[in-house]
């Protein structure tokens, strides 16, 4: 009989080890910069940024007298919105119907649309509302979305669009290993189409 009460503990360990929600918290924050961490249970471990590691003191270079290069110019708010859109639903796609058990359970961004411009700043403020609105029903119908707070607010006297956002995402350890695994095998399959059609010819 203590076989069976060893064999019944390791598979409830391993039943519960499958169990346990992974969580992937992070955001972006104007002081903070981007920030992201990695937790089990209320255990958590900071993935980015990551610690600097104490360096000897470098030596003093000389400076170069080189023209300042123009500075790019960053992208429309749409734009980005839709760059975000366009990953989760590459995420979702690969996921397939594991998608629905990844779990949103915090979404929170407060988005201020500022210019020089009035009239420029309101077209993007338009622009905004609309590319939230597709990122928010993309995430909607692909994920599990539990608890969302989206502020977007026009700002006629600041110069610059500022932005402050924070996500909690968990998905349990039996569906990643579902995830990988789908991952391994189409990768599995699409090498082995490669092989018989280099075979072929």
């Amino acid at each position: 009989m203590s076989w069976l009460i060893i064999l019944s503990v390791i598979l409830l360990l391993i039943l519960f080890v499958l169990l346990l929600p992974v969580k992937l918290a992070g955001g972006y924050d104007p002081q903070r910069g981007a920030f992201a961490k990695v937790g089990v249970l209320c255990f958590y471990w900071s993935v980015y940024p990551q610690k600097e590691k104490s360096k000897s003191k470098p030596k003093a270079k000389k400076r170069k007298t080189k023209p300042d290069k123009p500075k790019e110019q960053k992208k429309g708010i749409l734009a980005q919105l839709e760059q975000f859109r366009d990953v989760a639903k590459i995420v979702a796609d690969a996921l397939g119907v594991l998608a629905r058990h990844v779990v949103i359970s915090r979404f929170n961004m407060e988005l201020i649309v500022a210019g020089d411009d009035a009239a420029k700043t309101a077209v993007e403020y338009g622009a905004a509302n609309a590319g939230m609105g597709m990122l928010l029903g993309l995430l909607q119908n692909a994920f599990r979305l539990k608890r969302h707070n989206i502020r977007i607010m026009p700002d006629f006297d600041a110069q610059t669009t500022r932005i402050t956002a924070d996500v909690k995402i968990s998905m349990s350890v039996c569906f990643i290993l579902a995830a990988l695994g789908k991952a391994l095998y189409q990768y599995m399959a699409t090498l082995s189409k490669k092989q018989k059609g280099g075979a072929v010819a």
